[in-house]
């Protein structure tokens, strides 16, 4: 696939304890869907992940579908699909990377697997498709970021050529 701003990506996230959803044509963002599980989980006092994965079963077709209608795009229309792989929540991953994998193969789309942790880091350049500034071409940005996250359970450090990331 060659980088061309008018493929349309279908995106999703199941890491943890929100079904999300997204349509992206280049950097601008046709639709976000977010189905948060936080009130369900909260008499627990966090994420019980067996209630997590059952709850993204229930919900990540109906999302799917909401994306697709806010974005105003045909399934048949996508040029690819990605999906968050880790770090997150085994069983709740399970469940977005499955759905992927059977949208990749039905509709013979590429998959494309996101590390969330990098996701987040180029998130900025994410545009709203009202979006009133100039887009900059980001493929002419020269620049190195690092980044080094860490939480109780994970650690990841991205050491990155911007402009190798984007070609």
């Amino acid at each position: 696939m060659t980088q061309d701003t008018k493929y349309k990506i279908l995106s999703i996230d199941t890491s943890c304890d929100e079904t999300s959803v997204s349509i992206t044509q280049g950097i601008i963002v046709l639709s976000n869907i977010i189905w948060s599980q936080a009130s369900l989980h909260a008499e627990w006092g966090g994420v019980v992940p067996s209630l997590a994965k059952r709850e993204h079963e229930k919900r990540i077709d109906w999302i799917i579908q909401k994306a697709l209608k806010t974005a105003g795009v045909k399934i048949e229309d996508l040029n690819a699909v990605a999906v968050t792989i880790g770090p997150g929540l085994a069983i709740a991953l399970e469940v977005g990377i499955g759905k992927a994998k059977d949208i990749s193969k039905k509709y013979n789309l590429p998959f494309i697997p996101v590390n969330h942790i990098e996701g987040h880091l180029l998130s900025p350049l994410a545009r709203p498709k009202n979006f009133q500034f100039p887009i900059v071409n980001f493929h002419f940005l020269d620049f190195d970021f690092w980044d080094l996250g860490i939480c109780s359970t994970w650690c990841n450090k991205f050491s990155s050529d911007f402009k190798e990331q984007m070609n």
